[in-house]
């Protein structure tokens, strides 16, 4: 594998690891999938992840990743209201 798609795969499953248990309890549907939601404003950023999840979600079964990019004027007011609302993303 490329050293240009390693890094990205590796910073993604470092990332994802804590954020399972974490969003375990609140992204389970009761049949046995779990969502963690990931917002960012870097649309690089998230090609980038979305580019490793295919493999992320095929090594996790159960565990899916939806992956949101924002432009940057509107992210952190909707990362805001939604800390606020209590709807905010598993990672952000």
């Amino acid at each position: 594998m490329k050293l240009t798609k390693l890094i990205p795969a590796l910073v993604v499953a470092a990332l994802m690891i804590p954020l399972v248990g974490c969003a375990a309890g609140s992204g389970n549907s009761g049949s046995g999938q779990t969502t963690v939601n990931w917002w960012t404003w870097d649309e690089k950023q998230a090609a980038s992840y979305k580019s490793c999840l295919a493999g992320f979600e095929k090594e996790n079964p159960g565990i899916t990743i939806k992956i949101s990019q924002y432009a940057v004027d509107a992210y952190f007011t909707k990362l805001t209201a939604g800390f606020v609302a209590g709807n905010a993303p598993d990672a952000f």
